[in-house]
């Protein structure tokens, strides 16, 4: 089954479940893992919402995200990595 359909099963299984739909972090990383589904933000947040993720998440969900798929880590990370590569650059002149 390809990455998308099998996503989408999943969706379709959990949103049947009688459980509140919410954001457990572990839970969603642990389904993702048992289906071999990359864990990227857009896999968590598509599988966490029933495959209907807001397109702007407010403040309160993205500080539930794992740290690792927040916004503001992804991109304090991409910005420290450019800034390393920068400077590596500079060295070599």
């Amino acid at each position: 089954m390809t990455e998308p359909k099998l996503l989408a099963t999943i969706i379709q299984i959990d949103s049947h479940s009688s459980r509140r739909r919410s954001i457990h972090p572990d839970g969603t990383i642990r389904l993702l893992h048992q289906h071999n589904i990359p864990v990227t933000r857009e896999n968590y947040l598509r599988l966490a919402f029933g495959g209907n993720p807001p397109e702007e998440l407010d403040g309160e969900i993205e500080a539930e995200l794992p740290e690792e798929l927040r916004i503001d880590v992804v991109t304090k990370a991409w910005k420290e990595e450019l800034e390393a590569d920068l400077q590596a650059k500079m060295r070599k002149r």
